[in-house]
């Protein structure tokens, strides 16, 4: 999965009972990128690419109830992806 860098890598574990999204360094700041996807930031170093796959991500995190994992999540840096608005909401493991 592209992601803000050349090389970026996004993992995708499935057990066949639950599944679990690593995305590395995709999200920034959850704080706006959540509510946001579109939002874009300096370190993206395509910015259109970021942006692109940061929508598909949350989408498919929602949609399937997947676990979502990464570098900047609140901690513990796991969690569910839940609609919100118009974006979506971080919603860390208890």
């Amino acid at each position: 999965m592209p992601g803000h860098a050349p090389g970026h890598m996004a993992y995708v574990l499935d057990s066949g009972e639950d599944r679990i999204l690593f995305c590395g360094d995709l999200i920034h700041v959850p704080a706006a990128q959540f509510a946001r996807p579109e939002l874009t930031w300096a370190y993206d170093l395509d910015q259109s690419i970021a942006c692109a796959t940061r929508v598909k991500l949350l989408r498919e995190a929602f949609d399937t109830q997947a676990w979502l994992a990464g570098a900047h999540m609140a901690k513990p840096g796991l969690g569910r992806v839940a609609e919100e608005g118009s974006g979506y909401a971080f919603l860390p493991i208890e």
